[in-house]
């Protein structure tokens, strides 16, 4: 079967915090069964005249390097973070589902006395650390609002949101698991949980909090996606997979990463074509995605295309030294 080995991607991804405010993985992820390396990543190039790519850019002088592995979905956050905003890649900043001055509004009016205003003051801290990308910041914050109130919901989901940021997934999962505790309504504690154990390739009980997170809210494209990558981390690549990335698509058309996500599905069903279809659509919209062109590039080759396959490449590698450049 022919298919695309780099790595695609939730979060967005990016995946967001809702009520405090951004995107999560609605990145893609690698499988660590290996049986692909999904179509975005730093994976090297298989086709000769993809691989050639820098002979026909004499600024790309270097060969695009390996990444580790078994990397996680999550490695790919912050680049969908950005892409959601349309912000730099890694750059921090994230789409939101929910507007935070709503959140913050209805947490300051609900909290008059100065005990509660201290604690409205602490959580609007540690919204405004996590928009800035400030993930231990925004821990401090949290913690600080939640020794205040220990039965705010949206306190221990801040936290366990910026812990699951900082990649420490197991922290993350026990804030969320409080959160639910304290509100069990909340379908975004459930898809931030189910982003958590999608980290922590706990499959099963990810699908899970999708399900319900989908059933307290069905027009929430990112717990489709969310749901769509957990079954591909359970190596379940097929049309159920597929599906939700079509839902997810349909609730959110500009959801980039539904279509890379989806696009990992079509190769390793063996529809290149439909994966390049998708692949144009992010690159139409995020001209300045490298990865994409990379992606693209080895698709073209799989299908016999060398010159398109050299000049997505070459592409590519330019807007991978401009990125440096402005490091």
């Amino acid at each position: 079967m022919k298919q695309i080995s780099r790595k695609l991607s939730p979060g967005p991804a990016a995946a967001a915090v809702a009520t405090v405010g951004f995107i999560l993985f609605s990145n893609g992820l690698e499988f660590p069964s290996g049986k692909t390396a999904a179509l975005r990543g730093r994976q090297p190039v298989k086709s000769e005249a993809v691989a050639q790519g820098a002979s026909v850019c004499p600024d790309a002088k270097e060969a695009r390097g390996p990444s580790p592995k078994n990397s996680s979905a999550y490695d790919n956050y912050m680049d969908f973070a950005g892409r959601k905003s349309n912000g730099p890649a890694d750059s921090g900043s994230f789409a939101r589902s929910d507007t935070l001055a709503e959140t913050i509004t209805g947490q300051t009016n609900a909290q008059t006395a100065q005990g509660k205003g201290d604690f409205a003051s602490c959580y609007k801290l540690g919204v405004e650390k996590m928009d800035a990308g400030d993930w231990k910041g925004a821990i401090a914050q949290f913690s600080k609002a939640i020794k205040l109130d220990r039965k705010s919901a949206e306190a221990y989901r801040g936290r366990g949101h910026a812990k699951e940021m900082k990649k420490d997934h197991a922290g993350a999962l026990k804030d969320l698991d409080i959160a639910i505790g304290l509100a069990p309504g909340d379908a975004s504690s459930y898809k931030y949980r189910g982003y958590a154990r999608v980290s922590l390739h706990m499959g099963r009980k990810a699908i899970a909090d999708f399900d319900v997170a989908i059933s307290l809210n069905p027009g929430d494209a990112e717990s489709y996606n969310g749901r769509g990558c957990a079954k591909l981390d359970m190596g379940k690549i097929n049309r159920s997979a597929l599906k939700d990335f079509d839902m997810a698509i349909t609730l959110d058309p500009k959801m980039w990463e539904a279509y890379y996500n989806r696009a990992i599905v079509k190769s390793e069903m063996d529809d290149i074509k439909g994966a390049i279809g998708d692949l144009d659509i992010i690159i139409a919209n995020s001209p300045k995605d490298a990865d994409a062109y990379y992606a693209r590039a080895e698709a073209r080759s799989l299908l016999g295309d060398e010159a398109g396959a050299k000049e997505d490449n070459c592409k590519a590698r330019l807007l991978e030294k401009e990125s440096k450049k402005k490091r």
